[in-house]
């Protein structure tokens, strides 16, 4: 889920009581006068993490780099944390309280009490860059660069990527849709196998592409990678409405998407494409995240998107290189996934060692008339024609090929389907006029169209009954799409997660538990939590403690002692301890009878990092309780 998305699901309440970073500076509070982008931009800058403590940058900065945009269930994300910090779990606590209350992350709660925390997608890629920066700062590559396939031959070249642009094959789709009379569903609820084999012929997708990140298609819907692929996204950019019968184009919506230029489509769904997976993706999002930042077409090293993993206090320094071979199989698959869909090129620098590099390609922006028309019938277009020109073309020609130019032919068969859908001669050889740019048609044309026009007459001249899939436009005037329309994912599914190993190591991460959207839970067993205020809490339980407990280390007889670690244990803080004249910090775990004496397992904290420790009473002098705040002194203190 995306910020904005969240945020109009909060409820009143929460938008009262709480002091979401994004809100601040609007109207009363008000969502419709939130920027988005602006909030976005203002989380990439870092300010917001200035207001935020210690503790809490560490719990969000942890978290982030161990998940990601994954939810996860609360209480696996406080063992998590604690076995990678040396944060208390009051610290850990109150810092997921303060994290929600200040808009970075939010609490998805099942209906029978289970909280699972996320952040959404596009604030986690926009915080990523502040919150995990990397070492050493991504730069343009110099020199050749050599395709995979040309780098034995020692030829250089501009590098490799996939032909067909995700957007355009989605174009192609829609406009296949709304020709075929067989584009209806089955009595499954799915459309017919050779429906969806003309679809795969228009993008021939990879599965290892999607199975890297995790997901397969729904075995009931009988897709190929590719067609699920398109028409998830048909559905997630809302170009598309699944009904009863069949799937209806939504006429508005198309209309819009098809006045954009090939960049901006692109680029939209490229952010739809992270959308789905990054809250799949766990740590794995973190390479695709950084490619996404890149906003030009120059040559980058993959290695610059990777870098030693930043565990807090070096607990976990000793899992850095495991790691580092994690984000590099991770920024292999970001790379596959992106060449696949048309947007990335990959290739090689030269050295001692060759090093892979990548580039976004670029798509140029629109010219209206770079359409050729032939006397013979074929149009030559060319890269930068507009999308409405593409679909027009789709309706009114055959296509023959399509790489940097498009070649469309005109045919008898695709003429009488127009006119069939109820369009006059006299609007076909318009269209055709207006988008090669001529005054007039070539004489051929024009006598061509005739001929094919009077055939059609000829046999009878009756419309269509059936001219494709349905067009649809809002239910009500000036209705959003936002509102009209479901997003919901229907064919592809999490069949486990990128980081498996980690998350049989570390539990909590859902796999299929856990809607990626709102708009899939149907059986409303999902809600956005309220914040729960747990400094106010906090503070009543401390208000219950002896003072004495708090001002400072005392001897105290060892029952007392006992008392006083229990109250550590229930408030899951720290107590300061006198260990052979030195103070330190203490955070105890769990008590256990050893005869008639008793004993306390627990962390203490020394020489930059956790150490497990079982100690008696009569091993420390004086005793305190420290709170969550004193804690962080303590620690740098040591």
């Amino acid at each position: 889920m995306r910020l904005k998305e969240v945020a109009e699901k909060l409820t009143e309440e929460q938008l009262l009581n709480c002091e979401y970073f994004w809100l601040k500076g609007s109207v009363e509070g008000s969502l419709t006068a939130v920027d988005w982008d602006e909030a976005l931009r203002l989380a990439a800058s870092g300010k917001p993490l200035e207001e935020l403590s210690a503790a809490e940058l560490q719990v969000l900065q942890l978290h982030m780099d161990l998940h990601g945009a994954s939810p996860v269930e609360e209480e696996a994300l406080v063992v998590i944390l604690r076995e990678r910090s040396a944060l208390t779990g009051a610290e850990i606590r109150l810092g997921l309280d303060a994290l929600e209350r200040g808009g970075f992350l939010f609490a998805l709660g099942k209906a029978w009490g289970e909280r699972f925390i996320f952040a959404p997608s596009d604030l986690y890629a926009a915080l990523l860059p502040c919150l995990l920066p990397l070492s050493a700062s991504s730069s343009p590559c110099c020199g050749d660069v050599y395709p995979a396939a040309s780098l034995q031959a020692g030829q250089a070249g501009t590098g490799t990527g996939g032909t067909l642009p995700l957007g355009r094959a989605l174009l192609y789709g829609l406009s296949r849709l709304s020709r075929e009379p067989s584009a209806g569903f089955t009595a499954k609820g799915v459309l017919s196998r050779k429906m969806s084999d003309r679809l795969e012929r228009a993008f021939p997708f990879s599965r290892d592409a999607l199975q890297a990140f995790g997901f397969g298609v729904k075995e009931e819907c009988g897709y190929s990678p590719s067609v699920a692929l398109l028409l998830e996204a048909a559905l997630g950019l809302r170009l598309l409405i699944a009904g009863d019968k069949g799937f209806c184009i939504n006429e508005v919506a198309l209309e819009l998407w098809l006045k954009q230029d090939e960049q901006a489509r692109e680029i939209e769904l490229r952010s739809w494409l992270c959308d789905l997976i990054f809250p799949a993706a766990g740590a794995a999002a973190h390479c695709g995240a950084r490619m996404c930042r890149i906003q030009d077409g120059s040559w980058r090293r993959v290695q610059d998107l990777y870098a030693e993993p930043r565990f807090v206090d070096d607990i976990a320094a000793g899992e850095g290189r495991e790691a580092v071979m994690e984000q590099l199989q991770y920024a292999q698959n970001w790379l596959d996934l992106f060449c696949e869909c048309g947007w990335l090129e990959s290739g090689y620098i030269e050295g001692e060692k060759p090093e892979a590099v990548f580039r976004w390609r670029p798509f140029s922006h629109v010219i209206e008339n770079e359409v050729m028309l032939q006397p013979d019938g074929e149009i030559l277009a060319g890269p930068q024609i507009s999308g409405s020109i593409r679909w027009q073309l789709e309706e009114i020609a055959d296509r023959v090929s399509d790489d940097w130019f498009t070649l469309y032919r005109l045919s008898e068969n695709r003429l009488h389907w127009k006119l069939g859908r109820g369009a006059q001669l006299e609007e076909i050889e318009a269209i055709l006029q207006n988008i090669s740019g001529r005054e007039s048609l070539p004489e051929a044309v024009h006598n061509m169209l005739q001929q094919w026009h009077q055939s059609w007459v000829h046999k009878g001249s009756k419309r269509s009954s059936f001219c494709g899939i349905e067009k649809s436009g809002p239910q009500k005037s000036g209705e959003s799409l936002q509102s009209s329309y479901s997003s919901q994912p229907c064919f592809l599914e999490i069949i486990r997660l990128p980081n498996q190993q980690r998350s049989q190591q570390f539990p909590g991460i859902p796999q299929q538990t856990v809607p990626m959207r709102l708009e899939q839970d149907r059986a409303g067993l999902y809600r956005l939590e309220i914040n729960r205020d747990m400094h106010h809490a906090f503070s009543e339980k401390i208000a219950a403690v002896p003072a004495m407990w708090l001002k400072q280390r005392r001897s105290y007889h060892p029952s007392t002692s006992r008392e006083l670690i229990a109250k550590a244990i229930s408030l899951e803080t720290a107590v300061e301890l006198s260990l052979e004249g030195r103070s330190v910090l203490f955070i105890p775990e769990a008590t256990e009878q050893r005869g008639n004496e008793w004993a306390v397992s627990g962390r203490l904290y020394g020489e930059r990092k956790l150490e497990n420790h079982v100690l008696g009473p009569e091993q420390w002098d004086e005793i305190r309780l420290v709170l969550p705040t004193e804690a962080a002194n303590g620690r740098k203190r040591q």
